[in-house]
């Protein structure tokens, strides 16, 4: 499905890297420049042996929000373009695929089913390149908080590399389940598109026969399914944020524990690499949401890669 967009892919990867790499930058300078200012010391050590007076290092670290800003723009805008051009060329193929196919294939066709695999489907697949590009952005912007945080204090970070690994399989099974909800989900929202295009089709013999009721009590199981389904899928795709940040927070402290332990490190060093680790963490948190948005998209995508097979 994104054949056509892995050098756009790609593009983003190494853009969303450059991002982390200046952000994890800023935070590591304003946390020294912080320190610096409040000591009196009219220098500031950046990294690696690096020094800038206290006006040259803030003048750095307005200049690494500038770029963090001008990449994150420049992903979000090529995420943007493959989102809407993987759901134009989904679009198209069913197209061809419907009005190319045999006229026993045409009429084989659930009613209404076509007009939701174009509309509520093909919306899925922009969902699904959503979820992997911010998936992206946010792994390598990740991989190199991440990176800094072990270059800055390598006991802490090493440990919280360790911990946010743990952390993402541990939440396979909520992914597992989630991709389960988003199936049904996905089935009783066919259902219910076919009924209520059926029914539109059938309004005179509707009335004639006078079976309103017998319309209305269809309709209204299929709008009670779907809506059961969907709210359970909800809930699903909710409950991976707060477990993740539950399960985060102690991640940090047991890496603060062991940094404790160690007694190898600066008040400096040791407040730089909390907060770019903090960071790091929330950057895995949107991480894990974006995996869990993918899980909760493949049943949809699934279906539309066999219609057009």
């Amino acid at each position: 499905m994104m054949q056509g967009y892995r050098r756009a892919v790609a593009i983003i990867t190494v853009t969303a890297f450059l991002g982390g790499l200046a952000e994890a930058l800023f935070l590591i300078t304003a946390t020294r420049a912080g320190f610096a200012i409040t000591n009196g010391k009219a220098r500031v050590g950046v990294v690696f042996g690096w020094s800038l007076s206290v006006h040259g290092t803030l003048l750095f670290a307005v200049g690494l929000v500038a770029v963090r800003m001008i990449l994150a723009g420049y992903a979000s805008w090529r995420s943007a373009h493959v989102a809407a051009g993987v759901v134009a060329d989904i679009r198209h193929r069913l197209s061809q695929a419907f009005l190319e196919s045999a006229w026993e294939v045409q009429q084989g066709q659930r009613s209404g089913s076509l007009q939701e695999l174009l509309t509520t489907y093909s919306s899925q697949a922009s969902t699904l390149v959503g979820s992997v590009t911010q998936a992206v952005v946010t792994g390598a912007n990740l991989v190199a908080l991440l990176g800094t945080a072990v270059a800055v204090q390598p006991v802490g970070a090493l440990v919280l590399v360790v911990s946010v690994t743990v952390l993402g399989l541990l939440l396979r099974p909520l992914r597992a389940f989630v991709r389960s909800r988003a199936r049904a989900s996905a089935a009783a929202g066919m259902d219910f598109a076919v009924s209520v295009n059926e029914i539109s089709e059938l309004g005179l013999e509707l009335h004639v026969f006078h079976v309103q009721e017998n319309a209305r009590a269809r309709v209204g199981r299929a709008i009670e399914r779907a809506r059961k389904t969907w709210a359970t899928l909800q809930f699903a795709t909710g409950l991976s944020t707060p477990v993740y940040t539950g399960l985060a927070y102690l991640a940090i402290v047991g890496a603060l524990g062991v940094v404790a332990a160690a007694h190898t490190t600066s008040v400096t060093a040791l407040g730089a690499a909390m907060l770019v680790m903090l960071r790091s963490l929330s950057y895995g948190q949107a991480l894990q949401g974006a995996i869990i948005g993918v899980s909760g998209t493949v049943p949809a995508i699934e279906e539309l890669q066999r219609r057009l097979e």
